[in-house]
């Protein structure tokens, strides 16, 4: 008898796991994520020649209450039809009973990776975050939340494309209750699409796997270190009263309290103003967020100080109280483009000084005309006395 060696019979248990695509036009590539629920695969359209994602329950014999998770998952994600969300193209049963649903595949680099290497100038990174923002408030007005919005789970594609990944721990608000355990899809339709992975970032991907940023585990030294290579992710669950769920460094305090219940936009809006802190400083926020020495591509003691209005976008999205935040994330980011075509901001009072220097910024051609037209005037009434 030939005994098999270890890379053998790992070779062996990887194909015994693999779903059975006999009846569908798919052939797999590659694994791109893996948890206790589910696994991520990137596999190729036959038909149409190109590649997709396709995440399919992990248990060759899933229970009830696993398949009216991956419906409810799915559902979610198909009516969020937005440039910013990727997009679900089909849901199904494979032959050996397993669900399955398939997405666009991105091709691209979570802004953490991004961020790691360059640094961006400051109406380029709001820019950017406002693609981040218009996608989350079309979700919120689904009456959706993301609930662990963070650089890992904010992919850039190609020509300028931003896509807010990983929406499964996402919440339907209003609906159903987060300790619903019925396995009954029919009972699930319209229920609470809630998901939980423990606090540790943990959980299943849809696209991509990464991992926290260095300073996040710094700032958090409960959380297991992990590679961005890392297919191992802890499981999935129903969220339950108790349950923490999302990712520290940019949590929400009502997040953290373990009351889903008191999850809202104004949760997500805590971790965009968190996010937004992260993509200007180059560091996640800790407990107390130093707003007013945070600089704009700081490394070092370099950088430029970030301007009072927009510490007060920022400090108005990450207050404490969530009834002291803005109301939802399309609120936030419009106070984000008025910053950015001079306007006044809702969340910081300008003094006279500083309304006539935006003033000025905003209308620089009329000021350059009339400071023109004024010196003109002075050297004429100079000519004219000698």
């Amino acid at each position: 008898m030939k005994w098999l060696d270890d890379g053998q019979l790992a070779h062996l248990r990887n194909v015994a796991a693999e779903p059975a695509l006999d009846d569908l036009p798919y052939e797999i590539d590659e694994v791109l994520g893996a948890g206790g629920m589910g696994v991520v695969y990137c596999v190729r359209d036959r038909r149409l020649g190109r590649r997709i994602a396709l995440k399919v329950l992990n248990n060759p014999a899933p229970r009830a209450e696993d398949r009216s998770r991956m419906l409810r998952e799915a559902r979610i994600i198909a009516a969020l039809e937005h440039p910013g969300i990727v997009p679900l193209y089909d849901i199904g049963t494979l032959a050996d009973g397993r669900s399955y649903y398939t997405m666009q595949f991105v091709q691209g680099r979570t802004m953490t990776d991004v961020l790691a290497e360059q640094i961006m100038p400051l109406a380029e990174t709001l820019r950017l975050f406002l693609k981040i923002g218009e996608a989350v408030a079309f979700a919120h007005s689904r009456d959706v939340i993301h609930r662990d919005l963070k650089p890992a789970n904010i992919m850039l594609g190609s020509f300028g494309a931003v896509f807010v990944m990983d929406w499964g721990i996402a919440k339907l608000l209003g609906h159903g209750r987060d300790d619903d355990t019925d396995g009954d899809d029919s009972k699930h339709s319209d229920g609470d699409h809630s998901f939980a992975g423990d606090d540790s970032d943990d959980h299943v991907p849809q696209l991509h796997t990464a991992a926290l940023t260095a300073e996040a585990r710094d700032a958090h030294s409960d959380l297991p270190a992990r590679s961005d290579s890392s297919t191992s992710l802890p499981g999935e669950m129903l969220t339950k009263p108790g349950a923490v769920v999302g990712t520290p460094a940019f949590m929400a305090p009502e997040q953290r309290s373990g009351n889903p219940q008191a999850h809202s936009k104004q949760t997500d809006v805590f971790a965009l103003g968190s996010l937004l802190f992260f993509m200007i400083g180059g560091k996640p926020p800790g407990p107390e967020a130093e707003l007013r020495s945070l600089r704009s591509g700081e490394r070092g003691n370099k950088g430029t100080r970030v301007p009072r209005p927009l510490q007060a976008i920022m400090r108005k999205a990450m207050h404490r109280d969530a009834g002291q935040r803005y109301a939802d994330a399309g609120a936030l980011t419009m106070d984000i483009e008025r910053y950015l075509s001079n306007l006044p901001v809702t969340a910081y009072k300008e003094n006279i000084i500083e309304k006539a220097f935006r003033l000025i910024a905003r209308y620089r051609f009329v000021a350059f005309l009339l400071l023109a037209y004024v010196l003109v005037r002075i050297v004429m009434y100079y000519l004219t006395r000698l």
